[in-house]
């Protein structure tokens, strides 16, 4: 991903977003050590959007989460790195529900029934919050109505990156359909 950087910076971008899920590759530390060597490649020139970063940036954001309900779309040893990410982050996990998708291309394809289903399983008494990794997953709308029938919030993965890109480069816009993130924060 790093050498990928200096393709990037040929278009002369002015922020760059790490579309994958960092919080399964090496923890918060694993983060840390990519979003620096993204940045160091670029010369300080651009910010860098880390996955990452951008859920536990909304995690804080929306304050008062202690315990939440995480969906992966990963088999159980991500699921375990996942559950080690938000729990080395100071959250607790409540429960994980993992989807074992079987590719990268069926993971875009995970029905909307399955992932309303998946929310519903971990979203109940005893969370604070649900939170959704995967970058594939089509997640966006599902989580903005779930947060409704759930009464918490529900974070898509994109849906945090996108907030926490445009925020980093200064922009407040409200973007109405995509939850109270995107919405009012």
């Amino acid at each position: 991903m790093v050498d990928v950087m200096d393709a990037v910076l040929n278009l002369e971008p002015g922020h760059v977003i790490l579309a994958t899920a960092a919080e399964s590759a090496g923890g918060v530390a694993g983060a840390k050590v990519l979003r620096e060597r993204l940045l160091a490649k670029s010369g300080g020139r651009v910010g860098v959007t880390l996955g990452a970063d951008a859920i536990l940036a909304v995690l804080r954001r929306y304050g008062g989460i202690g315990r939440i309900g995480l969906v992966t779309h990963y088999m159980p040893v991500g699921d375990e790195q996942a559950r080690h990410f938000f729990e080395e982050s100071g959250f607790a996990v409540a429960r994980v529900k993992g989807l074992r998708c079987e590719s990268l291309v069926l993971i875009a394809h995970t029905p909307e029934a399955a992932l309303r289903d998946a929310i519903a399983e971990v979203g109940g008494q005893g969370t604070d919050a649900v939170v959704v990794v995967g970058t594939n997953l089509p997640m966006s709308r599902v989580a903005a109505m779930a947060e409704f029938w759930l009464g918490k919030p529900v974070i898509a993965l994109n849906t945090a990156t996108y907030w926490h890109a445009l925020r980093q480069c200064g922009l407040v816009d409200r973007v109405q359909g995509f939850g109270r993130l995107l919405a009012e924060l």
